[in-house]
């Protein structure tokens, strides 16, 4: 899908409003995805017997999987919309941003769990 989306030069056809969506709502989601890959990979460590303990293991390479496509896209979007803040604003979007804010707190209490 990623070969496909390059080669059909998809990025450049995006419309202004998709790029903003895609600033604002897909690339700083690396963040939540990577609170779960952490807590997977905790888990792992409690797990009483090694068929749950893999199920853990599993999940937490999916999750990896989904946050190093998320960080090989916003490469991609980045290089193409070099003004919409790309690899630049993810962080303080995740931080700041409205629509983030019951994530992030969920997220953080997954954490302190």
């Amino acid at each position: 899908m990623l070969d496909d989306y390059s080669r059909n030069e998809h990025d450049f056809g995006l419309p202004p409003e998709s790029v903003q969506r895609l600033a604002r709502f897909y690339t700083p989601a690396r963040f939540s995805i990577h609170t779960v890959q952490m807590a997977s990979a905790y888990l792992v460590t409690m797990a009483p017997a090694s068929t749950i303990e893999n199920c853990f293991i599993f999940q937490s390479a999916d999750q990896f999987r989904w946050v190093s496509r998320i960080a090989y896209r916003t490469a991609e979007l980045c290089a193409i919309h070099t003004d919409a803040g790309f690899n630049e604003n993810e962080r303080q979007i995740w931080e700041d941003d409205e629509a983030w804010q019951g994530f992030r707190e969920l997220m953080e209490k997954t954490l302190v769990t």
